[in-house]
């Protein structure tokens, strides 16, 4: 279908977000692995390599493209892609833990620690926090910063750069992590929530974190001078004072560990805890209790495929004495946790769908006084269907690549194949190539399914041209437009500037204001009455001229429907940069394009050429 470019009378094209050509994981060549020696004191038992995918975003939900993700065990290193999904394989792990890293400036450093499983690929998602600063003080004189639920209170003269003592104004950083809610928590925390105290492995329950960050007047980072403390209170969220203990074990996190660092215990005074710290990282006040590892195995049962693991499941738990998702099953249906020893607590497992989660089981399990291994298998439910799933490249062959459901589910492609299990009705499901080096995606929008197994096939994006030139087309007044191609679309890259319907019959101009207000029938003008604006911004056209049934554009072509145009978005990889893809170069300022003041966000690669359009004014 081809699709035109028509200008209407109150119609302006704006622009505010940057735009950049979206670009796959990368490729990693085979690499010397570099190990990290474990610290003497951390027992995390038998060595493994570990393959883990993931997405990082930030608090907003907005993905990251960029950050450095890194194994802490040893040198391999990658890069999340637009979408901040990446790949790691082969990564440097321990049976008792494996840990990245996620850096990229702007945001605090951001790592994940799991229990890996073996089989299949393991997933880990979290968010990086901003650092935004959050209030200073004088070094000299010491002061106090609040943000959010935290307080610091730095005493005189107490602040280091690399040891020497500093002297000027600190800025500080402090982006607090709500306890209360469970899924946030468990993408924003560093690390897990598991402590080292007295070398023993702890399940902790938080009731308040932060992450806290100094800086000098040139950015440089700060830190408390040795011997020096930090006063430190958090409030309690209302929700958990009936939890909160008179005295609670304050922890910062290890990034050389992965894991939290016991470092004394705060009081309780009125509704807040008051502890000190001695440096910055994460900090948390937990209540702490001996834990075991839970191993679940999730199954879904669906005819004819039968029981296949459940891939992208998350698991929450719940009880007295933990309140954390202990994970989200990997290729293999498995996510192993740490949870307390001997406690009853409720299971849940939900699926994403839609932009939620939907639950599709629930049970009571432990205590357990030991380690364990369960296996549940769900049988099929109404609400819930399976999709098989296929990737081609241009020329048919199987690509590999991932496939995101409804922006919750990533599933990795394997050859070509997929399985993913999501709620029937509307999905919007996108797929991305691993092939050539190139970030192709390949998209189906809004697939209705029902219960059961659905088929369907997805070919790469890159096959499509982005800015590709069209064939052109003449209108009936013999003017001629260039045309571009992007994805499966064809549209005009010039403005209409045609005088009839394809029919023949005439458009009348219209000069007058009051006439043009008064008009409820097609009528066109020129830009400002101005026939020498025709050859930059066409025609201008009222309303009626778009929904005439003699159709006003050349024959095999339409005036856009909504539908059109969310597709060519889409193609042009979303809303936040589309607009960018579309808009000319220049600005009126330096007489090189029409769009005034500074337009250095315009790169116009998908070849629309939009201009800055007026209105009439009455």
């Amino acid at each position: 279908m081809k699709r035109m470019l028509l200008w209407f009378v109150g119609a302006v094209l704006l622009a505010t977000a940057a735009c950049k050509k979206d670009c796959p994981p990368e490729e990693v060549p085979p690499i010397d692995i570099i190990e990290v020696p474990v610290p003497d004191s951390l027992d995390l038992g038998a060595q493994r390599l570990v393959d883990v995918m993931g997405v990082v975003r930030d608090e907003a939900g907005n993905a990251i493209a960029g950050a450095s993700v890194k194994g802490i065990w040893s040198n391999q290193t990658v890069s999340t892609d637009a979408r901040g999904f990446f790949l790691l394989e082969g990564l440097v792990g321990y049976e008792k833990g494996a840990t990245i890293s996620v850096s990229k400036p702007g945001y605090f450093p951001g790592s994940r620690t799991w229990i890996p499983t073996s089989g299949g690929y393991n997933r880990v998602e979290l968010q990086l926090l901003s650092n935004a600063p959050s209030g200073s003080f004088s070094s000299t004189t010491g002061g106090m910063v609040q943000a959010e639920s935290f307080t610091l209170v730095f005493p005189p003269n107490a602040i280091s750069h690399d040891g020497s003592a500093y002297s000027g104004q600190v800025s500080v950083a402090i982006n607090a992590i709500d306890p209360t809610d469970l899924f946030e928590l468990s993408e924003q925390m560093p690390g897990c929530l598991t402590g080292i105290h007295l070398g023993e492995f702890m399940v902790m329950r938080s009731l308040g974190m932060a992450a806290i960050e100094l800086r000098g007047e040139g950015g440089e980072l700060l830190q408390l001078t040795e011997g020096s403390v930090a006063e430190m209170r958090c409030a309690i969220p209302a929700e958990l004072q009936s939890l909160a203990p008179a005295t609670i074990p304050v922890w910062s996190f290890n990034e050389t560990t992965g894991f939290w660092n016991f470092e004394g215990t705060a009081t309780k005074i009125g509704n807040e805890y008051i502890g000190q710290a001695t440096h910055f990282s994460y900090w948390n006040f937990d209540i702490e209790s001996p834990g075991v590892n839970y191993t679940v195995t999730v199954n879904y049962n669906e005819l004819p495929i039968g029981f296949y693991p459940l891939d992208n499941a998350v698991l929450m738990l719940s009880g007295s004495g933990i309140g954390v998702i202990p994970g989200t099953t990997g290729t293999n249906g498995q996510v192993t946790g740490l949870v307390p020893a001997n406690e009853t607590m409720e299971l849940q497992i939900l699926l994403p769908c839609g932009l939620g989660f939907q639950e599709v089981y629930t049970a009571t399990v432990g205590p357990f006084a030991a380690d364990v291994n369960q296996t549940i298998d769900i049988n099929a439910l109404p609400y819930v269907a399976t999709i098989n799933g296929t990737l081609t490249d241009c020329d048919g062959n199987p690509s590999d690549g991932y496939v995101w459901l409804n922006a919750n589910e990533v599933v990795l492609v394997q050859g070509g194949s997929f399985q993913l299990t999501t709620c029937t009705g509307p999905n919007d499901l996108h797929a991305y190539c691993f092939s050539g080096g190139q970030a192709g995606s390949g998209f189906l929008s809004n697939v209705n399914v029902s219960s059961g197994v659905s088929t369907i096939g997805i070919v790469c994006e890159d096959c499509f041209p982005i800015g590709a030139t069209g064939s052109g087309v003449t209108d009936i007044d013999g003017n001629s437009y260039p045309t571009v191609i992007n994805g499966t679309q064809e549209w005009m890259a010039a403005n209409l500037a045609v005088t009839r319907f394809s029919n023949g019959d005439l458009i009348p101009e219209i000069t007058d204001n009051a006439q043009w207000v008064g008009a409820s029938t097609p009528a066109w003008c020129y830009l400002d009455n101005n026939a020498g604006n025709n050859v930059v911004f066409g025609k201008l056209y009222n309303g009626p001229v778009s929904i005439d049934s003699r159709n006003v554009c050349p024959t095999g072509w339409h005036v856009p429907s909504n539908n059109d145009w969310q597709t060519l978005i889409t193609t042009l990889g979303g809303a936040s940069v589309a607009a960018s893809a579309m808009r000319t170069t220049g600005t009126i300022q330096d007489g090189t394009g029409f769009w005034p003041y500074d337009n250095v966000i315009s790169n116009n690669i998908s070849g629309f050429s939009a201009q800055p359009g007026e209105f009439r004014n009455i």
